[in-house]
């Protein structure tokens, strides 16, 4: 599935984002079939020309910058999203999952759309979003119940943060974010 939200910011023509799609998607070995074969020269000129693909002899290549269109930079979320749970004990003596594994896989994905539209790419609530999860994180693990806690999804969609914004603004908790996790 195409992110179109990629394409809106990346400057580049629709057939351009396309193509460069297709040699992403071959670069993860999704396809059954070799772009370089289905296409023509002409529809990656562009892409060799500013650098979003290399040339190789059997097929086009992925750079850094192509890589990068699809790819979630490191940045805030990527901090939120490294310290939420991956997974939590369920009490049974398994596992619950609250995330997925990886920020590029269809959860991540999702949790960053959800991520985008609660921050507004506002770098002071992105931080106080990272600070709200530290502090839920550290009351959980004191009182022992971790295993309680939402899903990435569910907590954007529950807005769970503001749940735990009152222990950012009660000093005579004791609580400090940066020495309780």
């Amino acid at each position: 599935m195409l992110d179109w939200k990629k394409w809106e910011g990346s400057g580049m023509s629709l057939m351009d984002f396309l193509v460069l799609n297709i040699v992403y998607q071959d670069s993860l070995s999704k396809l059954p079939f070799n772009p370089k074969d289905e296409l023509s020269e002409e529809d990656f000129k562009s892409l060799l020309d500013a650098g979003y693909i290399r040339s190789g002899t059997e097929k086009h290549y992925m750079t850094v910058k192509g890589a990068n269109v699809f790819i979630i930079p490191q940045t805030n979320f990527q901090k939120f999203f490294e310290l939420f749970p991956h997974k939590v004990s369920n009490g049974r003596g398994g596992y619950r999952m609250l995330r997925a594994s990886e920020p590029n896989s269809k959860n991540g994905n999702e949790a960053y759309r959800k991520w985008r539209m609660v921050t507004a790419s506002s770098t002071d609530k992105e931080e106080h979003l990272i600070k709200c999860l530290q502090a839920e994180l550290s009351l959980r693990k004191k009182q022992g119940d971790l295993l309680y806690m939402n899903n990435i999804l569910t907590w954007f969609n529950q807005k769970k943060w503001e749940f735990y914004e009152h222990l950012l603004n009660a000093p005579e908790t004791g609580f400090n974010v940066e020495t309780s996790i």
